[in-house]
């Protein structure tokens, strides 16, 4: 074998072995539930609802595949993998953003779940891919994320604070509302079909007691829990207009103010 030769073999060689490293071997399956397949073929479910407030370009979840030659990684979907073209993808460290695409709405009662299918290809070996085929399921949602409420000093059971509801449910659709934090001495109750927030039997608000109260809620369809809110409830001598703007600015210093220490 002359030199030139054995030069060729020896650059096929390495080739060769370095292609045989590069291939995308697995998906990151934490915040999934695997249906079925395994390594880099997987069939799953995403943990969490994608509420239908979701704005364009946000992240609805991240996926990552891993690659055995360690190289950058691509990610598209598979002709027909992207049902009514809701999604895009965004790269950054080799880590896909499957986001809302721009000039989508989702709607949970237009369309309740999606199948999306994401290829995933090693740059140093495009012959060798990974697919990961996920369902996410489109959740109502709260209106906001906090609300403000006030009720008067003294008032007794029965004294309703506001009603807190899952907007945009669908006819038919039984939503279950429940408050699951914040709710000092049991003192409020909440209409389980209706999301209505009052005070409890037998209850009475003392300002000088209790001058306030944070309570978590959640709205629930089936075992799925499709959002959260925050209700903060001030006792004051009186529930007027400016009494009631006095309470939102509470919130938003308490926002801030829980922004900083995070």
């Amino acid at each position: 074998m002359d030199l030139r030769m054995f030069a060729a073999c020896l650059i096929m060689t390495v080739f060769l072995i370095k292609h045989s490293d590069a291939a995308i071997t697995a998906f990151t399956t934490t915040g999934f539930t695997t249906d079925s397949g395994s390594g880099a073929d997987l069939t799953l479910t995403y943990d969490t609802l994608v509420p239908e407030t979701t704005a364009a370009g946000s992240a609805m979840f991240d996926l990552t595949a891993t690659a055995a030659g360690g190289g950058g990684i691509t990610y598209d979907f598979k002709a027909g993998g992207n049902p009514d073209s809701i999604a895009a993808i965004t790269v950054a460290t080799n880590v896909a953003s499957i986001n809302v695409a721009t000039g989508v709405t989702l709607n949970y009662d237009t369309k309740s779940q999606y199948v999306l299918t994401i290829v995933a290809t090693e740059t140093a070996d495009t012959s060798t891919l990974g697919t990961a085929t996920v369902t996410i399921n489109i959740g109502m949602a709260f209106a906001k994320g906090q609300f403000g409420a006030c009720i008067v000093d003294g008032s007794s059971a029965g004294t309703v604070v506001g009603t807190y509801a899952l907007v945009d449910v669908a006819s038919g659709t039984t939503v279950a509302y429940t408050i699951t934090g914040g709710n000092t001495n049991t003192d409020f109750t909440i209409g389980a079909a209706t999301g209505q927030i009052s005070l409890d039997t037998g209850k009475t608000v003392v300002q000088t007691t209790l001058g306030g109260y944070t309570l978590a809620i959640k709205g629930t369809v089936g075992a799925l829990d499709h959002d959260t809110a925050s209700v903060w409830i001030s006792v004051q001598d009186s529930c007027s207009g400016t009494v009631q703007i006095a309470a939102a600015l509470g919130i938003i210093i308490a926002s801030l103010a829980a922004m900083h220490f995070i």
